[in-house]
């Protein structure tokens, strides 16, 4: 199987004036990955669309430890009580970065 690169265009600023472009910047990117994975066969349909939805799931859950890590140290900087906050040994457990930090054992 080949090998398959992709150069997705990213703004460094975005405002209200760019939006057409960053949104046919998208749409380019995406017949891009259309015509890679569906008209190469690489993918049928349905694998396609069921990755398409676990890149999204995969994205919000990241986005939701990233959120549990913030609410966390807030609450400690906010002196918040043991049962509205996860205590120091069991902090030391939680996978924030998806096995890449598990603490001090």
């Amino acid at each position: 199987m080949s090998d398959y690169q992709f150069t997705i265009s990213e703004q460094e600023e975005y405002s209200g004036n760019n939006h057409t472009s960053v949104y046919l910047d998208c749409v380019a990117d995406l017949k891009e990955v259309i015509c890679t994975y569906l008209e190469e066969d690489i993918l049928s349909p349905g694998e396609f669309m069921k990755a398409m939805r676990d890149a999204l799931a995969q994205e919000s859950e990241w986005h939701e430890s990233r959120q549990r890590l913030l609410t966390d140290a807030q609450a400690l900087l906010n002196g918040t009580t043991k049962k509205q906050v996860l205590n120091e040994e069991q902090t030391n457990k939680v996978n924030y970065n998806s096995g890449a930090w598990k603490g001090d054992d």
